[in-house]
C-alpha cells in the first residue's frame, strides 16, 4: 500500500480543532483526506477506497459490515476515560458525577464508545474552570495525542493493511453510559449554560 484514503467523519464543518485535525491527517502529501459531514455508506467506502476512518464528533453508529470493509481501521475520539461516561456529553457527566476528567481514542467496533483503547490521558481541572474551558482543554489534549498516535497507525496500515496497535496495561475505569435524552434534561438545569463552573455543576439537583 502506497497511500491512505482517509475519511474524516464529523458533523462539524469548520472550527480550529477540526482544522488542526485535518492538518495532521494531511501531513503526508500522498494521502487523500475527505471530510464527510453526512452518513457514510458502503458505496462511498468502496468508491473512494477508504482504508482509514476517523470519527470526530460524529453521531453515526457504524455497522460491523461497514467496519469490515475498512479492514477494522476505524477510530473514534471521546472526551472521557472510557469506558467511563460513554454516550453523550461526557464532560458534562464527568463534572456532575465528580469523575476523573480525561480523553480517549479507541478503535471502533459495533458498540457505541467501545473497542480497544489506543490513547488515553487524564486531565486536571480547577474548580473555577467552566464547562466551556474544560471542553477546549479536552479538545486540545485529544488532538495533541492523536498527532503521535497517527504516526504509528499510519505506518502499520501501510505495512500490513491494518493497524495492530493498542494500549497495554491501561487503567480500568468503571463503566457508565448516558443517553442524549437525559443529557438534555441536565443541560436545561445549568445556571449559566456552558459558562457554568465545574464546581457549580456538581451541586445541581437532578
Amino acid at each position: 500500500m502506497e497511500k491512505l484514503n482517509i475519511c474524516l467523519l464529523s458533523v462539524q464543518k469548520k472550527n480550529s480543532y477540526l482544522n488542526k485535525l485535518i492538518s495532521i491527517l494531511k501531513k503526508n502529501k500522498n494521502d487523500n483526506v475527505i471530510l464527510l459531514n453526512k452518513k457514510i455508506t458502503k458505496t462511498f467506502i468502496k468508491k473512494k477506497k477508504i482504508n482509514l476512518l476517523v470519527s470526530f464528533h460524529n453521531s453515526q453508529i457504524l455497522k460491523q459490515s461497514m467496519i469490515n470493509l475498512i479492514n477494522n481501521n476505524c477510530i473514534n475520539f471521546h472526551c472521557s476515560l472510557l469506558p467511563q461516561a460513554r454516550g453523550s456529553y461526557p464532560i458534562l457527566w464527568a463534572a456532575y458525577k465528580n469523575l476523573q476528567f480525561g480523553v480517549s481514542i479507541h478503535r471502533i467496533d459495533k458498540y457505541l464508545d467501545h473497542g480497544n483503547i489506543l490513547f488515553q490521558k487524564k486531565i486536571k481541572l480547577n474548580k473555577n474552570q467552566t464547562l466551556k474551558s474544560a471542553y477546549n482543554l479536552h479538545e486540545f489534549t485529544i488532538i495533541k495525542g492523536f498527532s503521535q498516535l497517527f504516526k504509528i497507525i499510519r505506518k502499520e496500515i501501510l505495512l500490513y493493511g491494518h493497524f495492530k496497535y493498542k494500549i497495554r496495561n491501561k487503567i480500568k475505569y468503571k463503566s457508565s453510559f448516558y443517553f442524549n435524552s437525559e443529557s438534555q434534561k441536565l443541560i436545561k438545569l445549568l445556571p449559566k449554560g456552558w459558562n457554568t463552573k465545574i464546581s457549580e455543576v456538581k451541586k445541581i439537583k437532578f
